[in-house]
This record gives C-alpha cells, sequence and structure tokens, in this order.
C-alpha cells in the first residue's frame, strides 16, 4: 500500500535535516592523491608474515593439548583466543572453526559459563548468524554473575546493531551503567556514533579508545582494528590521505593487513579514481585473506577499463567460491544478490538471495538489497515500499541513499529522491564515478 504523500514529506524532511547536519562536517578531497605511488609500493610490499601472529602459541598450546590427550582447560581457553584474534586479523575461515570446535568443547563442560555464551555470540556474528548471535548474547545475561550482568551488555548490543534492532542496541548504551571511560564501551559507542552519522563523535570515541589500546598494551590484532577502523571513519569524512596514514600504522602492527590493503584500494578507487593501483591493492588484499566481496570491487574496475571478458571471469569466480556450501553463501547473500541483478536471465537468483538476506538480517542494508533487485526486476510499488524502510532510521550508507533515490524517482516521488540523492553526492568519495554521474544526471533534471 501506498504511504501517503504528508507523511513521506513529513519523514523526509527529518531526514534531510539530519543528512545536512551530518555531512556538513565532511571535507572533501582535492587533486593530490592520497595514495601516492609511494604509498602503493609499501602497501602492495606488506606481506603476510611467515608464521602469522598468535602462531607461535597456537602451535605451543596444540602441542600442550595433544600431550595431556585433550584434558587441558587453560590450553583449549588460550586457543579459542587465539584462533580467534588470528581470524579477526587475516579472516582464514579454517581459523573460525578451530575455534568453534573449541569452544563447543568447553560449553560441554561448563554449560553455565558466561563468557563462553557471549564468544558464541560473537562467533555467530562472524559466521552471519545474527539471530543466534541475539540469542547466545541474552543467554550470557542470563546465568551471568551478578558483577558481570551489565558488562555482558555490550556482547548484546554488539548482536543487536549487526542484527538490524539498532533502537534496541542504542538503548542498551544509554541506560545501562557502563564504565564510559572504558576501551570496550568507547568502541560501542564509536560504532553507534557511526551509525548515527555522528562521524566527529565517532571518531573522537575510536581515538580515545584507540588510546587506551596502545597505553594498555593491547594485542596488535585489537590495536590494528582500531586503527583501520578510524580509516574508514576518516575516509567517510573525505579525508583521504589522513584514513592512509591510519592504514599504513596498521601495517606496522599487523603485516599484510587485509583490512588496511582493502581500505587503501578503497581510497585509490572512489577518491583518486586510480582504478590500476585499486585493483592491484584489491587484488593483494584478496590474496592475504580479505573477504570474497573484494571481487565485487574487481569487476566493477574491470567494467569501468572496458575489460568485460575479465569482468566476467572475476564474477563467475567469485559466484563459484561463494556459493561453495551453504555457511559461504550465507556470507554473501548481498553481494550475490546484487551481481546476479545485473543480468536479466539471472534476476531470479538475485531475488532469492535478497530475500535470504532480509530474512537472515532485517536491516536497512538488507532492505536495500531487496529493493533494488525488485527495482531490476520492474516490480517499481515494491521496490519503493522497501527503499522506505531501508532509509527509515539513522544515517544509511552512500549506496543505499543512491539506490532509493533512483527507486524513488521512477516512482514519481521526486521531491523525496532528491533529498536522498543530494545526500549522497555529498559522499561521492564512497560511491564509484559512474554512479557520481548518474546521480549528478538525475539531479540536472530536477
Amino acid at each position: 500500500m501506498k504511504m501517503s504523500k504528508t507523511k513521506l514529506i513529513f519523514g523526509f524532511a527529518i531526514l534531510s535535516s539530519v543528512l545536512i547536519l551530518s555531512f556538513s562536517l565532511k571535507l572533501h578531497s582535492n587533486s593530490k592523491s592520497a595514495v601516492t605511488e609511494e604509498v602503493l609500493q609499501i602497501a602492495l610490499s606488506s606481506h603476510l608474515p611467515e608464521k602469522p601472529i598468535m602462531t607461535k602459541s597456537i602451535e605451543f598450546f596444540e602441542n600442550r593439548l595433544n600431550e595431556r590427550n585433550g584434558e587441558d582447560i587453560l590450553a583449549q581457553n588460550q586457543l579459542l583466543g587465539n584462533y580467534l584474534a588470528r581470524f579477526k586479523a587475516y579472516g582464514r575461515q579454517k581459523d573460525l572453526a578451530a575455534a568453534k570446535e573449541h569452544l563447543n568443547s568447553l560449553l560441554k563442560r561448563y554449560p553455565k559459563k558466561a563468557s563462553l555464551y557471549s564468544t558464541l555470540a560473537n562467533v555467530q556474528m562472524a559466521g552471519h548468524q545474527f539471530e543466534k548471535a541475539v540469542g547466545s548474547a541474552e543467554k550470557a545475561i542470563e546465568v551471568a554473575e551478578p558483577d558481570d550482568f551489565v558488562n555482558f551488555h555490550l556482547r548484546l548490543f554488539d548482536a543487536l546493531l549487526t542484527y538490524g534492532d539498532t533502537d534496541e542496541a542504542r538503548d542498551i548504551l544509554r541506560t545501562m551503567s557502563f564504565s564510559r571511560r572504558s576501551f570496550d564501551f568507547l568502541v560501542r559507542k564509536a560504532r553507534l556514533e557511526d551509525k548515527l552519522g555522528n562521524l566527529e563523535n565517532a571518531k573522537s570515541d575510536m581515538e580515545k579508545a584507540l588510546y587506551q589500546a596502545k597505553a594498555y598494551s593491547q594485542s596488535p590484532v585489537v590495536i590494528g582494528w582500531c586503527l583501520v577502523t578510524l580509516g574508514h571513519y576518516e575516509h567517510h569524512s573525505g579525508n583521504g590521505q589522513k584514513a592512509v596514514d591510519y592504514y599504513l600504522e596498521a601495517f606496522e602492527q599487523l603485516p599484510g593487513y587485509p583490512g588496511a590493503l582493502e581500505g587503501i584500494a578503497a581510497i585509490s578507487h572512489t577518491i583518486d579514481h586510480n582504478l590500476p593501483a585499486a585493483k592491484q591493492l584489491y587484488q593483494k588484499a584478496l590474496e592475504n585473506g580479505g573477504e570474497l566481496d573484494i571481487y565485487a570491487n574487481l569487476i566493477a574496475i574491470e567494467r569501468r577499463l572496458g575489460n568485460d571478458e575479465n569482468a566476467e571471469n572475476y564474477l563467475q569466480h567469485f559466484i563459484k567460491e561463494a556459493t561453495q556450501d551453504p555457511k559461504t553463501e550465507r556470507l554473501f547473500y548481498r553481494p550475490l544478490a546484487f551481481l546476479l541483478a545485473e543480468k536479466n536471465e539471472t534476476l531470479s537468483r538475485a531475488l532469492h538471495y535478497a530475500k535470504l538476506d532480509l530474512k537472515n538480517r532485517p536491516s536497512s542494508e538488507s532492505y536495500d538489497t531487496l529493493a533494488w533487485v525488485l527495482y531490476k526486476s520492474g516490480d517499481i510499488e515494491n521496490a519503493y515500499e522497501a527503499a522506505i524502510k531501508a532509509v527509515a532510521w539513522g544515517s544509511p550508507e552512500p549506496v543505499v541513499l543512491y539506490h532509493s533515490g533512483i527507486i524513488m524517482w521512477d516512482f514519481g516521488e521526486k521531491e523525496q529522491a532528491q533529498v536522498l540523492l543530494e545526500a549522497a553526492l555529498e559522499n561521492a568519495q564512497e560511491l564509484q564515478a559512474d554512479v557520481v554521474a548518474e546521480i549528478r544526471a538525475k539531479l540536472q533534471m530536477s
């Protein structure tokens, strides 16, 4: 059912005010490239160490556990943490699988240990089992000792925010009596501020968290993650050079860190528009363990360069790897839906993945996925309804603003579409050049 025009205009007036306030702080890049030739060579020469972080500790405790026929609780706890840390650094699914194995063993021994359920929620989020993660986080709170009851709500915040229940996640941070200067609280507050579009607040909170991580000698994985997150925030703000500085510092913590490589690649891609350099960096990130959805960027670059055969090869390779088993497939519902929606003959598969994505996580991004696939399928009315939900809360991603703006434009709601497209254009540093050109063309027609 179509929403009333009065209600829509009121809603978008609020959205427009929020977006203008959020984006007015953003800076635009100048003509000087943030990813210089020197930066490019540093990034490309940052190789994975022969024994990545935590490997020596893992080998020691695996040997110790084997010597004791699996009867060593301390070793299992150490291995659980070490495998998760190495997974966070280098994205190896086999590390996540090993962590799960030790976690399941420990849960059998200690079925009422809150910290294990909190870790289980973390593992489930990594596997995109978002609803299960919420349940595990709630279980951790249920069995927690009174002194730990409040702090275990931080894991519930993580699960709810990732699942898409942003209002409830926000209420946790606002109402619970956390230590508001602690590292654990600050990183969560930064994530929420980013979601709300308050980038200056997000950067400030993450800078404080990074200071604490360094001051208290947190692991290189934690410090590296903080640096890459700050790099992302600076990229979102249009500060490409400052973002690059953070990414380069992350290499000092984690050589060959795929998160830093992908961050530099994105700046080369969307700020510098140096497509050959971006291609090299994305390829290096994949080589070092980056997520398979990086292929979507490589496909876009090859198409932009006119290399359709290369783009098709990347597409087929991505589809093959991403659909090799249900657990892997679940990680890539969204990019599969977008890429398959580009061809009429695969639109039905695209819609299948879009619906799975929404069922798995009813978030702004998932409604955007469904909206765009429905739009590509010619179902403009249902696409419009999904697009309304995609931009209903907080500060949506630029690509979500773009998709929803295009859909509303073609639906005939040009006033609302213009608000969204102008907001997306304010984030041109996060969009591909052809998308920016399309937005500008639409706005010139208004």
